[in-house]
């Protein structure tokens, strides 16, 4: 279970919890995700249909935390 979060971060443990169904988000939801969850879960993500948009916000987010 997600925890009962209904808004902020999503954490790893949420993305690692939620598997596969992260193949159906949107183009928004990497906003609401901490960098280093989609990190981890970047072999999950690698395997998912995921549209242009979608695939670019993760890199960004992920990049960004790189640049700190």
């Amino acid at each position: 279970m997600l925890q009962g979060k209904t808004s902020g971060t999503l954490t790893a443990d949420d993305l690692t919890e939620a598997g596969n169904t992260l193949c159906g988000m949107d183009s928004a939801a990497p906003d609401r995700m901490d960098a280093d969850a989609l990190e981890k879960i970047a072999p999950i993500l690698q395997k998912c249909n995921l549209d242009p948009s979608t695939r670019q916000k993760i890199a960004s987010n992920i990049v960004s935390k790189m640049s700190l």
